[in-house]
């Protein structure tokens, strides 16, 4: 009784902040967050400082890391959200419910590599991403050569695959859903667009690069 109580607050909550077609942005913010908390997560675990695990501390890097994520996550969904301002409310929706699923696709993708690559920057740097990581992108041959010599490949790509098709599953059903016709007319689709651009505006000079 109280899962199902739970999933139908989850549902009119995600149903008023995201309505419409805009519901996919729900979804990939969903998926954003908890491939950025798992990435955070699993790096302390990786990291092994005991300190890190108090209570205290926990609270605040997981609070610190969810407003970095959430600022991130704003730029991260703008191909949704300009699909679900711009696309016809009631016209051609198989063409936005295919649009949602292939983005779908390409972020589960993209998350699988990103968390792998990640982990593999901690390693080598202790770090996560920052200017070095430029590096890896300019001298993309180099990097490549180092990570096969380095690291089982094989294990690795069947792991990102696997990540990838569990991420997939949990979420292409969404997405295929908030692509379904709608009564969200150009002008209401147009005020949900100008609330995620001031979003995106305030959280770029809000949140500090680091």
């Amino acid at each position: 009784m109280f899962p199902l109580v739970v999933r139908q607050l989850v549902a009119r909550v995600h149903a008023r902040l995201f309505p419409g077609p805009f519901a996919a942005i729900g979804v990939a913010l969903a998926l954003f967050l908890g491939v950025s908390l798992v990435s955070r997560v699993g790096l302390a675990l990786f990291n092994g400082e005991a300190a890190e695990f108090l209570p205290w501390r926990v609270a605040g890097w997981l609070a610190i890391g969810t407003v970095y994520d959430l600022a991130a996550g704003v730029f991260w969904l703008l191909p949704f959200a300009l699909a679900a301002w711009l696309w016809p409310a009631r016209h051609l929706r198989r063409g936005l419910q295919s649009l949602f699923v292939v983005y779908g696709l390409v972020a589960c993708a993209a998350l699988a590599f990103t968390l792998a690559s990640e982990f593999v920057f901690w390693n080598e740097f202790s770090s996560r991403f920052n200017f070095i990581a430029v590096d890896y992108l300019i001298y993309t041959r180099e990097v490549i050569g180092n990570i096969r010599e380095s690291y089982p490949m094989t294990p690795i790509v069947l792991g990102l695959a696997a990540l990838a098709g569990a991420m997939a599953w949990l979420t292409l059903r969404p997405l295929w859903r908030a692509g379904a016709p709608t009564t969200m007319t150009f002008g209401r689709r147009s005020a949900w667009m100008a609330a995620y651009a001031l979003a995106a505006v305030l959280s770029f000079l809000a949140v500090p690069p680091s």
